[in-house]
């Protein structure tokens, strides 16, 4: 399904098109990689800003896991194909219980 601002999706920076990949398929191999080396850039930054509140997230996230609550994951498609690979990682990287 492609994005259409009828369904509110047209709107969101995520949603939209880039200019400069309009026409991917044409490029080089090296501009290619150049394009997405350029868009990870600016993922990195956009992160960036958003520190702050991803730290209080992960404290409370932690908070709460330590009282015994759960984190839950949701997604369909590659964000659900995602979400699982991330969740393994729960495990030995945080050392959570595996259930």
């Amino acid at each position: 399904m492609r994005a259409t601002n009828e369904d509110g999706l047209g709107t969101l920076l995520t949603e939209a098109r880039r200019p400069d990949t309009e026409a991917f398929d044409r490029l080089t191999a090296l501009g290619m990689v150049e394009a997405m080396h350029r868009a990870d850039g600016e993922a990195l930054e956009a992160v960036r800003g958003a520190l702050p509140e991803l730290a209080g997230v992960v404290e409370q996230v932690a908070t709460r896991l330590r009282r015994g609550g759960r984190l839950l994951y949701a997604g369909a498609g590659t964000s659900g194909r995602l979400g699982v690979l991330d969740a393994s990682e729960c495990v030995p990287t945080f050392n959570v219980p595996p259930g």
